[in-house]
């Protein structure tokens, strides 16, 4: 199924039988990966009175592809960020976020509650809306420098890898079990916190390399995060060009009512987006107004896949009960 704009249902698992008061969570992918990498939450649904969408982006299976246009705004990004920082914004209204790199669109989404896109033909989005997930959100993608100014391990921004072997080196290292002893333990000390960034525990292996033929088929899909694709170019231009940062900032900072970015009147669309909760669920084995952080111990980047009811638990359990 299609919904506008452009993305694609790929699965929804529907009301669970019976019920009247279900909490719909829509999901949407990260970096390389679609959406078939929630797959697991799916036969989870019912028992937790849940209706679960899980969505691919546009330019992965079954979205939308970005016309030559849309192309165009990423292509001039590059060559310019800073002249492309307002095209890049309106890149990014269109979509809802989730896991990983898909974040970028959540704190897009309450970025906009507050520029007066909203409400959408008379719907009145915040009324619905209860919950908003950033599901183990990488440091650059909230608009933060990488550790002691290097790229943090990340094969992505490693420019001494030939550009074909960056995705696939990713999805390797994205999926690690990370040792992060100083901070897991409580031993950090202010200044001198040891975050491990290169080497992945041997023991859980990285999920990617459990993952079977016909699962890699359904759940990895690299184009878009290959060399020239648009997630490719937009993790590097988003930085910088100052649009994460700044829309993280407007999505956790919430005006008054009377206030928004352009200084325009927000009314009472700000004022309906006050009671949703932000959350943000920390794996603390992966690479590193009303806000919750969901703390998900010895759990790495997919733990979705490899622990899909300790992830459906913390993103539909009510704050008081999740360990922060």
């Amino acid at each position: 199924m299609t919904c506008k704009p452009n993305l694609h249902i790929l699965h929804d698992s529907g009301p669970p039988e019976g019920s009247t008061d279900y909490t719909t969570l829509v999901l949407l992918h990260g970096y390389a990966w679609q959406s078939g990498i929630f797959s697991k939450l799916l036969p989870l649904a019912s028992k937790h009175n849940a209706r679960l969408v899980l969505v691919n982006r546009r330019d992965y299976p079954g979205a939308t592809p970005y016309t030559d246009d849309e192309r165009a705004v990423l292509r001039d990004a590059e060559k310019d960020p800073a002249a492309a920082h307002a095209e890049l914004t309106k890149y990014m209204e269109d979509l809802l976020g989730g896991w990983s790199f898909a974040a970028a669109w959540m704190t897009a989404l309450l970025s906009n509650v507050q520029s007066g896109a909203f409400p959408v033909n008379d719907v009145d989005l915040g009324a619905y809306m209860r919950r908003i997930i950033l599901h183990d959100a990488p440091f650059h993608v909230l608009g933060y420098p990488p550790l002691s100014a290097d790229p943090a391990g990340n094969p992505l921004f490693d420019r001494t890898l030939p550009p074909e072997e960056m995705t696939q080196r990713f999805a390797n290292w994205i999926s690690g079990y990370f040792q992060h002893e100083s901070l897991i333990d409580g031993s950090a000390v202010p200044g001198e916190v040891q975050v491990e960034r290169y080497a992945p525990q041997t023991t859980p292996p990285p999920t990617f390399t459990t993952l079977t033929a016909e699962e890699l088929a359904s759940t990895l899909y690299t184009a878009p995060g290959d060399a020239g694709g648009s997630d490719c170019i937009l993790i590097n231009v988003g930085n910088t060009s100052g649009v994460f940062g700044r829309l993280c900032k407007d999505a956790l900072l919430l005006r008054s009512p009377a206030e928004t970015a352009d200084g325009t009147e927000a009314g009472e669309t700000v004022d309906a987006w006050r009671g949703v909760e932000v959350r943000y669920v920390w794996c603390d084995h992966s690479i590193w107004e009303n806000v919750t952080f969901a703390r998900l111990r010895d759990s790495n980047h997919f733990v979705h896949w490899d622990e899909p009811e300790r992830a459906i638990q913390a993103f539909l359990a009510a704050a008081e009960d999740i360990e922060q």
